[in-house]
């Protein structure tokens, strides 16, 4: 059975999360475009029941909770929900910060899923807190994530054996099920790419897999653009452990007016957006998901 999951990074939002759905939403929170297709989304899968809540950083070490905060999200979802807690691509700067939370939720929360996207974070867990369990995040799959095309043209610009590359993920290959379990990892994540997913073959359940929607990872790195908006032009580009954290304030929308890959009635132009470090990709197709079964939950991005 399918179980949705819901996903923040607003405190918040986690501290009133028994009263919340997306109905209650304010439009203005989120350009037209993006509220209306993940309004979309949601009335496809609110009939789904909620039963855990995913919290943390998964692109950037800057945005790593506090300990406090950790807790409070604890709190905030204790006797209603399960907690699975998300980790980013970190240098030594970040594992000190993920190694007090981690040492905090061993002691108190074990059991506790932990999604990492970076495989010196999953050793970490490996070796020092197997009392927590490493989820492969979707930065582990490394599926192609093109937003230049809509859909439909795919067709149009890849044969059928190019197509099925684009549309295949690692996890569908056993050999590589098998690695990821025999490393003690049961549960690994996929974004639902704007090309689609090939129909998964008849798998295995030894990989529990969950999908993200409606928003889709492009590419992400360690330089960020909002991170030089506080800096002089001498150090925009140096890599150290300081961030103004900009991305608190701002989301960055780009969008070009095809007209050569665009030509279709029903949009016109290809947006996608910039948070931090990260570029996202929506995508409404979740029907074409729905009839799929080789997931078994759904995580509902509630922000980014």
């Amino acid at each position: 059975m399918v179980k949705l999951s819901y996903m923040t990074n607003d405190i918040s939002v986690i501290e009133n999360i028994s009263s919340y759905t997306w109905d209650t939403e304010r439009e203005d929170k989120y350009d037209a475009r993006s509220y209306k297709i993940r309004s979309e989304v949601y009335k496809e899968i609110k009939h789904i029941a909620v039963d855990r809540i995913y919290y943390g950083a998964e692109f950037c070490e800057f945005l790593i909770p506090t300990l406090n905060e950790v807790k409070r999200a604890i709190d905030g979802v204790k006797m209603n929900y399960e907690l699975t807690f998300l980790t980013p691509v970190v240098t030594d700067y970040g594992i000190k910060r993920l190694e007090e939370i981690f040492d905090y939720l061993a002691q108190y929360c074990p059991g506790i899923e932990i999604v990492f996207n970076d495989w010196g974070v999953f050793k970490l867990l490996q070796c020092n807190y197997p009392s927590l369990l490493p989820v492969a995040g979707r930065t582990i799959d490394k599926m192609n994530r093109d937003p230049r095309f809509l859909k439909g043209q795919y067709e149009e610009y890849y044969n059928e054996a190019g197509l099925e590359y684009l549309q295949s993920s690692s996890l569908f290959a056993g050999e590589y099920r098998k690695f990821l379990y025999d490393s003690g990892i049961k549960r690994a994540e996929l974004d639902f790419a704007p090309q689609g997913m090939l129909a998964a073959p008849e798998i295995d359940d030894t990989i529990n897999i969950s999908v993200y929607i409606p928003y889709y990872f492009v590419t992400t790195g360690r330089h960020c653009m909002m991170r030089t908006l506080t800096r002089p032009d001498n150090l925009k580009f140096v890599l150290d452990n300081t961030c103004g954290q900009s991305c608190d304030h701002y989301q960055i929308e780009m969008f070009r007016k095809g007209e050569k890959l665009n030509q279709t009635k029903e949009n016109k132009e290809i947006r996608v957006y910039r948070k931090g470090n990260t570029i996202y990709g929506l995508n409404k197709s979740i029907g074409d998901l729905l009839k799929q079964n080789f997931y078994d939950r759904l995580i509902f991005q509630l922000d980014f």
